[in-house]
């Protein structure tokens, strides 16, 4: 008899640890919640230069000077998401026909999807895995020239992370993440595979002041292209951020990059980058972000890269309580190597946001944007004027 309540104890206490676990994974029935949101929406725009040239550079290479359109842009889409307690389901999609007024030859249409999960087990563990998959038109800004011929790219990626709190001051995580970019474009044909692996931690046990640092390894291949082949990068980062209450957040990021082709003659290239983000409430309605930096873009497609420098300023204000106004304007110096190319990028934009009901908006803005180049080629000066309306359901 003993060892009969021994066996029935024990199997009284596994039963109960099993279901303990699985509450705290999955959460009981009465925590489960579904959601469902659709959306129409409409976006009329008049661009001044849809091609991001210069009257007479578009005068060369298309025969005409006329670089303005209008554009339609009608949207349908849809989110889901499912609740089971600490976890969460979830799947988005949109579908774009986008219009032109006068060179209908680039009518087409867009997509875009994904879809994940989070997990969360207790306090103590966290993560995710999502899926994303979009084709849109390639945008003229990206082409090497130019052209009234519709080319298409496409992007699908993949990743997971698993997050600790270690203990409640340090924190640690890491993710996987695998890409595709895809690009038919006349000038340059590639399909980009990426697989990226990234290790972070961060402390947050000095009172206002948190320190992280993160590493992150990419193996790479461009294939289809004659011009680049497989690569590897390693970037490092440290961070550190200052907040004073919820009032204001400073941080800043210093970091380093270095990144290796091996088509032919092996090339490598390494570089440094520095943010400094400083973030303020200047009222309950009213914030102001300031950013300065210089960092490095590489495009391994062409085996060449970007150093950028400069600003963003940003202040966003809420004008009522159906009124939201942002502000945004930077400058940016840009210098491309190997070849002897510097461009300046001056841009201002102002938005609105009106939300008259709460399954009705309306989004009008103004956005500028001049680039002054030593090669006359990549010279231009474009202004967006749009107007969005959108229903929900």
């Amino acid at each position: 008899m003993p060892t009969n309540r021994k066996a029935s104890a024990l199997r009284a206490g596994l039963g109960w640890l099993c279901g303990t676990l699985a509450v705290g994974i999955c959460g009981s029935p009465a925590q489960a919640d579904l959601k469902l949101d659709t959306h129409l929406s409409s976006e009329g725009e008049y661009d001044t230069d849809i091609f991001r040239v210069s009257q007479a550079v578009a005068e060369q290479t298309l025969g005409t000077s006329h670089l303005s359109d209008f554009i339609l842009d009608s949207q349908a889409g849809a989110d889901v998401a499912y609740g089971l307690g600490q976890q969460k389901l979830y799947a988005s999609g949109d579908v774009d026909r986008i219009l032109y007024k006068l060179r209908t030859g680039l009518d087409h249409n867009e997509f875009k999807w994904l879809g994940g999960m989070d997990w969360k087990l207790g306090d103590a563990f966290n993560g995710g895995a999502e899926y994303k998959d979009s084709r849109r038109m390639v945008p003229e800004e990206a082409r090497a020239t130019p052209s009234t011929e519709l080319a298409f790219e496409s992007d699908r990626s993949a990743g997971g992370s698993f997050n600790a709190n270690i203990t409640p001051e340090w924190l640690a995580g890491g993710r996987v993440d695998w890409s595709q970019q895809e690009s038919p474009s006349p000038e340059v044909y590639f399909r980009m595979h990426e697989t990226t692996y990234t290790l972070d931690t961060k402390y947050q046990g000095l009172g206002y002041i948190s320190v992280g640092a993160q590493v992150q390894y990419v193996d790479g291949k461009a294939a289809d292209s004659t011009l680049s082949g497989p690569f590897t990068q390693i970037n490092t980062d440290l961070t550190l951020d200052y907040k004073s209450g919820s009032v204001s957040k400073l941080s800043l990021l210093l970091g380093g990059s270095s990144i290796r082709f091996e088509q032919g003659a092996s090339q490598s290239y390494s570089s440094e980058h520095i943010d400094l983000q400083y973030k303020r409430s200047l009222s309950a309605k009213t914030s102001l972000s300031v950013d300065a930096f210089r960092r490095t873009e590489v495009y391994a497609v062409l085996a060449d890269f970007v150093e950028e420098t400069g600003a963003d300023v940003s202040l966003d204000w809420q004008a009522s309580p159906k009124i939201f106004v942002d502000l945004l304007g930077s400058y940016t110096l840009d210098s491309f190597k190997p070849d002897i190319r510097n461009d300046r990028v001056a841009l201002a934009q102002v938005a609105l946001n009106y939300q008259p009901l709460t399954w009705l908006s309306f989004k009008p803005a103004v956005h500028y944007q001049n680039r002054r180049s030593d090669q006359d080629l990549y010279d231009f000066a474009d202004t967006i004027v749009s107007l969005e309306a959108k229903l929900k359901f």
